[in-house]
Formats: structure tokens, C-alpha cells, sequence
């Protein structure tokens, strides 16, 4: 299985494992898997259909749960990035 890569932000395009601890916490903290409607465009600026918008939803929760899980692993090994 394929380690799982960022989709947004300032770490777009990197794995989660090379992505800082603080970062990690901040997302779980701070972002809604749920997409608010600012953000339902596509690159095109085209408006996002509800089935784009279930995906991305669905990137959110698996990103976030990594996320979670990625933290409590290094904090278990006493480990900071």
C-alpha cells in the first residue's frame, strides 16, 4: 500500500510521514472534513458536483485520521518534527 499524500495546502503533494507533527495537530484541530462551500470550486473555478464534494470529504476524514494516528506514534516514541 501507497503512503498516504497530503492534498492541500503547504504541504500539497508530500507524504504524511514527511510532514511536521505540528502541522498534523493543527489540521485535526482546525479543519472540518467537511469542505465549506468557499472551498467546492474545482481548479477551474467550475463549481464542485456533490459526488466531487463526497470525495474530497472523504480525503479530509482518511488525511485526519492518519493524521491522529501518525501523532500518537511519535509522541509514543518520544519523537517531534
Amino acid at each position: 500500500m501507497s503512503e498516504l499524500v497530503c492534498h492541500f495546502g503547504k504541504h500539497k503533494g508530500k507524504a504524511l510521514s514527511e510532514i511536521p507533527t505540528g502541522y498534523l495537530r493543527w489540521c485535526v484541530e482546525k479543519i472540518d472534513p467537511v469542505p465549506m462551500p468557499k472551498y467546492r470550486f474545482n481548479e477551474d473555478n467550475s463549481p464542485m458536483t456533490v459526488e466531487q464534494v463526497k470525495e474530497v470529504e472523504r480525503k479530509n476524514r482518511e488525511f485526519l485520521q492518519a493524521a491522529e494516528l501518525l501523532i500518537a506514534e511519535r509522541e509514543d516514541n518520544g519523537e517531534e518534527k
